[in-house]
């Protein structure tokens, strides 16, 4: 039997043996959908209700009672199961810290089911349905203290490879375009150099951008000096600045802008999702610990996310949960 079946079958064995610890569990806010199993999500229900009515509670009334009112919501339950469960309990008193054991499970749960949708949009290149997968995430890890800072772990998935030649190729036209015509850059200052895929080309990008800040020139010339300062030149640099020179482009630089801010937004959504499936779907791995590796790449698609919206105001609603001041983690229910 695992750690969580345990504890759902002590929470409610618990209840059985004294039946008191029910006013402790609802100030808990312990609900039926929190257990795992639906057999004891109808035994919690039928506790509920037989402690709302006042039922008697004696030794043998109470058993039998909450036995009859469970089985009106699943077939299959008997005497000898309530047995068990009550068996399974070690100390009625300590119900309360056995609730805690559950609501951590059903928070598990929740984060993984999210974390499918969301993945499953992203990978359908759905933005709206990742904006709309995206949102309870984003509620759950809201209203907590961030959690201590942490070096990447070496299990977690890494970001996704840029494959795709399309998404390539309009990275590289918009830095030319932005270079041949720098006024462009006063039209997207919403794109960020993460919305890039490769180092050298958001490099490039910020490049751009700090000519522009200063008031200099731009040209393949004074792009390759603000490179030099900087001192990321390298051999990839040179292939891009050599590209750059020599391919000159008319694209519109917000059209291509908002299909980089798109794309950002679904790789965000696809590294937010695997990060949490790995750790969640390790029942080994406490929620602290998901919570604590899930929070940097939440983080990220939330400020992504807010980013599209302020581009595209009209677009859909804007979620009360994207539009505030950022996500901050989930805490994982401590244990008493």
């Amino acid at each position: 039997m695992s750690l969580l079946q345990h504890a759902e079958q002590a929470v409610l064995g618990a209840c059985l043996l004294d039946p008191t610890q029910l006013v402790h569990l609802k100030q808990q806010r312990l609900k039926p959908e929190d257990f795992e199993k639906p057999i004891h999500r109808a035994i919690y229900q039928a506790l509920l209700d037989l402690h709302d009515t006042k039922t008697p509670t004696t030794t043998t009334a109470w058993p039998t009672a909450v036995l009859a009112q469970a089985r009106r919501y699943v077939r299959g339950l008997n005497t000898s199961y309530l047995y068990r469960v009550t068996g399974a309990c070690p100390r009625p008193s300590h119900a309360p810290t056995y609730a805690t054991i559950v609501r951590e499970g059903a928070t598990r749960r929740l984060l993984i089911q999210a974390a499918t949708r969301l993945q499953q949009a992203a990978g359908e290149g759905a933005l709206l349905r990742v904006i709309d997968a995206a949102e309870p995430l984003i509620t759950q890890f809201q209203h907590h203290p961030p959690p201590p800072a942490i070096h990447r772990d070496p299990s977690a998935p890494p970001d996704p490879p840029p494959t795709d030649p399309e998404h390539v190729a309009d990275e590289l036209d918009l830095l030319t375009t932005l270079t041949h015509h720098p006024e462009g850059l006063r039209d997207i200052p919403w794109l960020h150099p993460t919305d890039f895929t490769n180092p050298t080309r958001a490099h490039l990008y910020q490049c751009l951008t700090a000519l522009a800040h200063r008031g200099d020139p731009i040209d393949s010339l004074t792009l390759h000096w603000e490179m030099h300062r900087r001192q990321t030149l390298n051999g990839d640099a040179s292939h891009h600045l050599d590209a750059i020179a020599d391919h000159p482009t008319g694209s519109s630089p917000t059209f291509l802008a908002d299909r980089l801010l798109t794309s950002s937004v679904l790789r965000a959504a696809t590294r937010t999702a695997e990060t949490i499936h790995t750790h969640a779907t390790n029942e080994a791995t406490p929620l602290r610990t998901v919570v604590r590796h899930a929070q940097q790449p939440l983080n990220y698609l939330a400020t992504t996310i807010r980013r599209w919206q302020a581009r595209h105001p009209t677009s859909g609603s804007r979620s009360r949960a994207t539009s505030t001041a950022g996500p901050a983690p989930v805490t994982a229910h401590r244990h008493v």
